[in-house]
């Protein structure tokens, strides 16, 4: 990746995910598609990241952060595949709320994504710290 070799980096970094679901591989993954304006394949990795080795919630969440400042509240359609419909869709609320400055909406949003789907709860976290 800092030899600005990006397809192979992703080549490199799929594989080892193949081998196992290491932390490192997703959130460069997630760095690699949110360059490229992917946002939703980012979002997703970081969050897979964040599952896997919570500790890595901040990190994650200043990428996610980034991409969440690039993006047009009202164009803001992203499909979260990472936990189950609802609490995918709460997270996405609880973002466009956030956006539009409503942060108490967006906590409601974001605990109740939570509720929805337990194991939503570090990567809904990070973002509920944020907003702290």
């Amino acid at each position: 990746m800092k030899l600005k070799h990006t397809a192979q980096a992703e080549e490199y970094y799929t594989k080892s995910l193949s081998i196992e679901k290491n932390s490192s591989a997703l959130i460069n993954l997630g760095i690699i598609h949110k360059n490229r304006g992917e946002y939703e394949k980012a979002l997703n990795y970081f969050d897979e990241a964040i599952i896997l080795k919570g500790e890595l919630s901040d990190v994650a969440t200043v990428f996610k952060k980034e991409i969440f400042d690039k993006v047009d509240v009202d164009d803001l359609d992203l499909k979260l595949d990472n936990f189950n419909d609802k609490a995918n869709t709460l997270i996405i609320e609880g973002i466009k709320h956030e956006k539009r400055g409503n942060y108490w909406d967006a906590l409601d949003s974001y605990e109740n994504a939570i509720e929805e789907d337990p194991s939503s709860e570090d990567a809904v976290n990070s973002l509920i710290n944020r907003l702290n």
